[in-house]
């Protein structure tokens, strides 16, 4: 509608919501799309850290051993990573972090896809629950591990 009128301005919109009766787009700008974008990775981050730290107080092993087994997490373009942290066997001053579980928030659908670590080193759907609606829901599943694929 607007191009035939020529107002031509819809390029600066992320989202046309409509148009008005003259024929001018309007909606949500890209610089409104940013701010929301970011808020929502913010509030993301909030709740997957609150949770995680959570989830690590009840599961890191008691602190004498920590130096030879602990687990920790990264969060990063809206993935949650669950890795175990060990020194080398044959050089213990190198440490290694082993992946073993992940979930990737898929903002479209408002749902985390979950994933283990398979002895090939590739991740795989954790095909019992390979979506789940909340991180609540993820770290439940790596925590109770019914099928032994996290832990073992």
């Amino acid at each position: 509608m607007a191009g035939s009128l020529g107002l031509g301005n819809e390029e600066q919109f992320s989202f046309i919501a409509g148009y008005t009766s003259g024929g001018a787009a309007y909606g949500i700008t890209h610089e409104e799309m940013d701010t929301l974008n970011k808020h929502h990775h913010d509030l993301l981050f909030s709740s997957v850290d609150r949770q995680m730290k959570k989830f690590l107080e009840k599961r890191r092993p008691v602190e004498e051993i920590r130096s030879q087994l602990d687990i920790g997490y990264t969060f990063q373009d809206n993935t949650v990573e669950i890795f175990e942290i060990r020194p080398q066997w044959d050089d213990k001053k190198v440490i290694r972090h082993h992946p073993i579980a992940k979930a990737r928030y898929i903002m479209s659908k408002g749902i985390w896809k979950v994933y283990w670590m398979r002895a090939s080193l590739k991740w795989a759907s954790y095909e019992p629950h390979p979506e789940v609606k909340e991180i609540e829901q993820f770290i439940k599943l790596v925590d109770e591990d019914a099928f032994g694929c996290f832990f073992g």
